[in-house]
C-alpha cells in the first residue's frame, strides 16, 4: 500500500510531541491535496434490489427465513436485571428475549375530554388515560406504534389514536382495548377531532390529506381536496354542519359536510396553523399560528382581520365564550389571553402556572374560565380563573410519569457496572445497569448528545454535542474534567484512541479532531479530503484495535484511513454511491481482532472490509433505514446493525448471514452495544426507550 510521502522531519517532531502528551499543542501535519490520496474504487459491487423510499415510519422488512423477537414484556427500570449465565452466540439467538424495557416513551401531545374527566397522553409508546381530577392512572394501551396525537370522544367511552405510521385507530377506554382501525393514511397523522356528538372523526395527516368517517360503521365518509400543506388543525362547528382545516402553509380552508362543498378558502396566517375554533352561531372563525398571531374571519363572506398577537409564541388552543362576547387563546408558553370580540380590544394576558396551555373551556359556573397546561417536569396544572379580569381562583396538579427524552447515545463502563445514555435535550444518565436505577443526571451541554464512549482504561466518558463541544467527565465524581471546545459546527462522534491517550471527535466540519485527554489539549485537526466539499460531515470515527489506524467516515460516500502514528492521510475507501441518500457512512466499527472494519450506509446496507488488505469482501442487505450504530461481539463472530427503520439486526461472520432481527422499538434506533462479555445486548433509540436483551436458554 503507497503512502503518502511526507517531511521526515515534520513526521518525527508530530509523534515526538504526541507520545510526550505534551501542553503545547503540535503544528498540524501538512494535508496532501485530493489528488495525491490513493482511493479505492468499488469494481464490483454486491448485487441489490432496488432501494425503496423509507417512509416517516418503518415496517420489519421480510427476510425469508430470519426469525423476528419481538417483546412480549419486558420489566421496567427499577426491577433489577437477572443474573444471565448465557453468552449470545449464533448458536443461542433464537432464545433472545427483552428483559427489560427503560423508559416511558416520549411525550407527543395531550388532550383532555370535552367533559374533563380524563386526561391522556400519546407517547412513542402508547397511550396513557388518567382520571383529570386526581391524575390517577386509568390505563395504558401499548399500540406497538409512535402514537402522535389521541383525542377522547365526548362521551369519554373511546380514544382515536394517530399514530406515525399513517393509522388511525379506535380504542375502548375501559378495557385499553381495540375496537377498529380505520383507514391508513400514507403519512404520519397530525390532527384527530370527534364531531360534538362523537358520530364523526375527522383526521389530517402530513401529506396534504383530511378524511371523514363514520364512528357507527368505520366506513369512510369523505377524503377532502384543496389544501396545500399538511393539516395541523381541525374544527367542527357545534351543530356539525361545518368542517374546517388549517395547514401547515397558513391556509383556512371550510367545508359544508352535507354535500362537501368548500365555503372557504384563505390564506389567513403566515405561518403554520395551530389551532382553530369557530362561534356557536358560525359566523366567525379563529385562526391561531406557530408565530402566536391570531385571525378573526368571517365566514359568509371571507374578510379577515387581526386580533391578538403573542410573538414567538405558538397558539396552542382557541375557544369562543358561549356568549360570543369573548375569545380565549392559550399558548406554548403558557400565556392566556381575553379578547373582546364587541370592542375588538384585548381584555387581559397573564401567565398560567405549568407551560404549554392544552386546553382551555368556558366553565358551566357564569364568570369562570378553567385551562390545563403543562407538563412541568411531570405536572399538569388545572386553573380555575374569573372573567373578565382573568384572576386565578384555584389551582391544582396532577402528576404524571417522567417522559423521557429520544436516546442518542449508548456506552457501557469497562466492567458493565454503569450504563450511560445520552439523550436529545443535551443529558447524560448514569444508570446502575445490573440493579436498573437511574443514578444521577449529568447537566452541561445546551443541546443534543451525538454520542458517548467510556475510555478504555476507564477514568473517563466522552459526550459529544449538537453544542459543539465534547465534555471528558470524570467517572469517579461524574464531574466534567475538560470542555473541549473549537469546533464551528456539531459534534457527530468521538472514539478513544486504544490507550485513552487520545480522543477523535468527528464532525460537521469535515474534520477530525485529536484531542489530549491528558490535559485536554487539541492535538491536531485531520482535514478530511472530500470529493463533494458542498457536502460536509465527518458522521462517525473509529480506531483500529491496535491503535494504528483512525478510520472516519464521510458523507460523499467514502471512508478515509489515517496512520494514527504520523497522521498522514494514506487512503480513501469509496463506499459507493452517487450521493445522500444512496453511500453516505453512518456508522463504523473495527472487528474485535481489527481484520474486519464495517461500515453502515443511509440505505441500510452495511460494507464489510478487509482491512489490512483494504479489500471490500462483503454487503450485507436487509434493513431500509440507515444504519445508525454497529456493535461486534467480544469473539467477532456476531455483528449488531441499529436502523432507523426501528430494527436490530444480528449478523453471522464471517458468512455474513442476518440471523436474527429484533423488533420492539417505536422510533430509529440510533445505538446497539454487547456487554463485555456479550451475555446483554443494548440497544436505545429515538422512541425513549432503552432495551436490554438476553438469551434466556
Amino acid at each position: 500500500m503507497k503512502k503518502i510521502q511526507l517531511s521526515t522531519y515534520l513526521i518525527v517532531f508530530c509523534s515526538l510531541l504526541f507520545l510526550a502528551g505534551c501542553r503545547s499543542s503540535p503544528q498540524p501535519v501538512e494535508q496532501p491535496i485530493l489528488e495525491d490520496l490513493p482511493t479505492l474504487q468499488i469494481s464490483t459491487l454486491t448485487p441489490r434490489a432496488e432501494t425503496k423510499p423509507i417512509g416517516p415510519t418503518s415496517q420489519v422488512a421480510e427476510t425469508p427465513d430470519v426469525p423476528v423477537i419481538s417483546p412480549e414484556s419486558s420489566s421496567l427500570a427499577g426491577t433489577p436485571l437477572p443474573a444471565i449465565q448465557s453468552v449470545i452466540s449464533p448458536d443461542n439467538l433464537t432464545s433472545l428475549q427483552s428483559l427489560a424495557r427503560w423508559g416511558n416513551g416520549t411525550l407527543n401531545h395531550i388532550t383532555v375530554s370535552p367533559d374533563e374527566s380524563i386526561l391522556a397522553a400519546s407517547s412513542s409508546l402508547g397511550i396513557y388515560i388518567y382520571n383529570a381530577g386526581n391524575g390517577e392512572l386509568i390505563k395504558f394501551i401499548d399500540t406497538g406504534s409512535w402514537i402522535n396525537v389521541c383525542v377522547v370522544s365526548p362521551d369519554s367511552q373511546t380514544i382515536a389514536s394517530g399514530a406515525s405510521d399513517g393509522s388511525v385507530v379506535l380504542w375502548d377506554i375501559q378495557s385499553g382495548t381495540q375496537i377498529k382501525t380505520l383507514d391508513n393514511f400514507i403519512a404520519p397523522v397530525h390532527s384527530l377531532l370527534f364531531s360534538p356528538k362523537g358520530d364523526l372523526l375527522a383526521a389530517g395527516a402530513a401529506a396534504d390529506s383530511l378524511k371523514l368517517w363514520s364512528i357507527e360503521d368505520g366506513a369512510l365518509l369523505h377524503s377532502f381536496q384543496g389544501r396545500t400543506g399538511p393539516v395541523a388543525a381541525l374544527v367542527f362547528s357545534s351543530d356539525q354542519a361545518l368542517l374546517g382545516a388549517g395547514s401547515d402553509d397558513g391556509t383556512l380552508r371550510i367545508w359544508k359536510i352535507s354535500d362537501q362543498s368548500l365555503i372557504l378558502s384563505n390564506e389567513t396566517n403566515t405561518s403554520q396553523i395551530t389551532s382553530l375554533a369557530i362561534s356557536q352561531d358560525s359566523r366567525l372563525v379563529a385562526s391561531g399560528d406557530m408565530g402566536g398571531s391570531v385571525t378573526l374571519t368571517s365566514i359568509s363572506d371571507s374578510t379577515s382581520a387581526s386580533a391578538l398577537d403573542i410573538p414567538g409564541e405558538k397558539i396552542s388552543w382557541l375557544e369562543f365564550s358561549p356568549e360570543l362576547d369573548l375569545l380565549a387563546s392559550g399558548s406554548s408558553q403558557g400565556t392566556l389571553a381575553l379578547w373582546n370580540l364587541s370592542a375588538n380590544t384585548l381584555e387581559r394576558q397573564v401567565a398560567v402556572s405549568n407551560g404549554e396551555i392544552v386546553k382551555i373551556s368556558f366553565s358551566y359556573i357564569p364568570g369562570q374560565l378553567v385551562t390545563y397546561s403543562g407538563p412541568d417536569i411531570n405536572l399538569i396544572a388545572r386553573q380555575e380563573w374569573n372573567l373578565p379580569g382573568l384572576t386565578s381562583l384555584s389551582s391544582t396538579s396532577l402528576s404524571m410519569p417522567v417522559f423521557s427524552n429520544p436516546y442518542h447515545g449508548l456506552a457501557l463502563s469497562a466492567i458493565d457496572s454503569n450504563l450511560s445514555a445520552g439523550t436529545g435535550i443535551g443529558t447524560v444518565e448514569i444508570w446502575d445497569f445490573q440493579n436498573a436505577v437511574l443514578q444521577r443526571v449529568l447537566t452541561g451541554h445546551s443541546s443534543g448528545i451525538f454520542d458517548l464512549e467510556y475510555s478504555p482504561d476507564g477514568n473517563l466518558l466522552a459526550s459529544g454535542s449538537d453544542d459543539r463541544t465534547t465534555r471528558l467527565w470524570d467517572t469517579t465524581s461524574y464531574q466534567t474534567r475538560y470542555i473541549l471546545r473549537g469546533h464551528k459546527d456539531l459534534v457527530t462522534s468521538v472514539a478513544f484512541s486504544p490507550d485513552s491517550q487520545y480522543l477523535a471527535n468527528g464532525s460537521r466540519e469535515a474534520k477530525v479532531w485529536i484531542w489530549q485527554t491528558q490535559n485536554g489539549n487539541l492535538g491536531i485537526t485531520l482535514e478530511a479530503q472530500m470529493q463533494q466539499r458542498h457536502i460536509h460531515l465527518a458522521t462517525s470515527v473509529a480506531y483500529s484495535p491496535d491503535g494504528s489506524w483512525l478510520a472516519a467516515g464521510l458523507t460523499d460516500n467514502s471512508i478515509q484511513i489515517w496512520d494514527a502514528k504520523t497522521w498522514a492521510a494514506v487512503q480513501r475507501l469509496d463506499a459507493g454511491g452517487a450521493g445522500l441518500g444512496t453511500g453516505v457512512i453512518y456508522s463504523l466499527a473495527f472487528s474485535p481482532d481489527g481484520s474486519i472494519l464495517a461500515a453502515g450506509k443511509e440505505n441500510g446496507d452495511i460494507q464489510l472490509w478487509d482491512f489490512p488488505q483494504r479489500i471490500l469482501i462483503g454487503e450485507l442487505q436487509g434493513q431500509t433505514g440507515a444504519v445508525m450504530d454497529l456493535a461486534f461481539s467480544a469473539d467477532g463472530q456476531l455483528l449488531a446493525s441499529a436502523s432507523k427503520d426501528h430494527t436490530i439486526y444480528l449478523w453471522q461472520l464471517p458468512e455474513g448471514n442476518p440471523r436474527m432481527i429484533l423488533t420492539g422499538h417505536t422510533g430509529a434506533v440510533n445505538n446497539v452495544t454487547f456487554s463485555s462479555k456479550d451475555k446483554y445486548l443494548i440497544s436505545g433509540s429515538e422512541d425513549g426507550t432503552i432495551r436490554i436483551w438476553a438469551a434466556m436458554e
